[in-house]
This record gives C-alpha cells, structure tokens and sequence, in this order.
C-alpha cells in the first residue's frame, strides 16, 4: 500500500469528497492520484492549487476537508502547526494523514539546514506525530507504507454504513 491507496481507502470509507494536501511538490507523486470530487493542493512552487506557505493557505481558508494530508516542511514545529491548523478545517469524522513518520535512520531526520534539495529526507515529523498521537483522544496508528503514514482518525468509530 502506498499514501495515495491509504488515502483513497479513508476517503471511500468515510464516502469523503473534499481532499487537502499540503506541501504537494509534484502532483504526479500523490495529488494526482487521489480520489475526490474536490481537491486542494497547497505548496510554495507554483503547481498547485494554492501557491504559498501552509501558514498562509490556512490563515486564509474557509474550506471544510474530510481528509486532510500534511506533507510539508518536515520540520517538528511546523508539522505540529500544520495538525493544529488542520482540525480546524476537517469535517466532523475527518482523518488527518502524516507523512514520513517512520526515517529508517538518523540521516533522514536530520535538521532542515542539513537537508538539501533532490535529497530523501523525512525530518522530524515523528516527533509531531507522536506528541499529537500521546495527546489526542482520537484513534491514531502509523501505517507501515511510504516512509511512514500517521493517521489520525477523528471519527471515533462512527464510520456510516453503506
């Protein structure tokens, strides 16, 4: 399984229509591949649907998302900000999805002003990720695919039957 079939699995679950991916870089790589009738692709390259920060994408926006992806500067304090920022735009039952949870070693969670352009690099997004999954009451996990899948699932088992 990779993050677009994590994705397009929670949003059929969830029959979810509304999709926010933050830090897209390149659509063929994730955006492309999901599943929604409306899509929101935020990144500060000029390829998708929002063209800055994800600071200034949600000081902005008054859209609602049944899923929301975080996958962009892949520093701790801005994944926490990113999360933070994400509820308050998710849809009652909504899941938010990290990635790069899981670095196979210390080399990918390096500092940002060690990271350089073309490099793999996951940072310290786990360390957001497990602040948020130690402080939350909803259900979370991390899925084993694609450098690590944080989901946090808001919907408390209230998934609507089909």
């Amino acid at each position: 399984m990779n993050r677009a079939e994590l994705i397009n699995h929670l949003l059929s679950v969830r029959r979810g229509t509304r999709y926010l991916e933050v830090g897209v870089h390149a659509e063929e790589d994730n955006f492309a591949h999901v599943r929604a009738a409306h899509k929101v692709g935020v990144d500060v390259d000029p390829v998708t649907t929002f063209c800055g920060t994800s600071d200034e994408f949600f000081a902005q926006n008054r859209d609602v998302f049944h899923l929301v992806f975080i996958d962009g500067l892949h520093t701790e304090q801005q994944v926490a900000r990113d999360i933070e920022n994400a509820y308050r735009c998710l849809a009652p039952g909504g899941c938010v999805v990290l990635h790069d949870c899981l670095p196979p070693d210390a080399w990918h969670q390096r500092d940002a002003e060690q990271y350089n352009q073309g490099e793999n690099w996951n940072g310290t997004v786990w360390k957001a990720a497990l602040r948020e999954f130690n402080r939350t009451t909803h259900r979370c996990c991390i899925v084993d695919a694609d450098w690590g899948c944080g989901v946090i699932d808001t919907s408390a088992g209230q998934i609507p039957a089909r």
